[in-house]
């Protein structure tokens, strides 16, 4: 292991009963009336080997 995958997994590691939150700002073109969302929360346990531990989907009506 090379000491920079340490610091990326200790820099991107999720603390247990801790929420972490983060806000995306996505331009949609004009007149844009409903979107679909989706969130997908994966473990990368080693290169080719992932799980997706939690996944959630929202339809958004957008105002006119």
């Amino acid at each position: 292991v090379k000491a920079w995958e340490i610091k990326n997994t200790i820099d991107l590691a999720l603390q247990p009963r801790r929420i972490h939150t983060e806000r995306l700002t996505i331009p949609l073109p004009e007149g844009t009336g409903a979107v679909e969302i989706e969130a997908v929360l994966t473990y990368h346990h080693r290169p080719g080997e992932e799980f997706v531990v939690h996944k959630l989907s929202r339809k958004v009506t957008l105002p006119k």
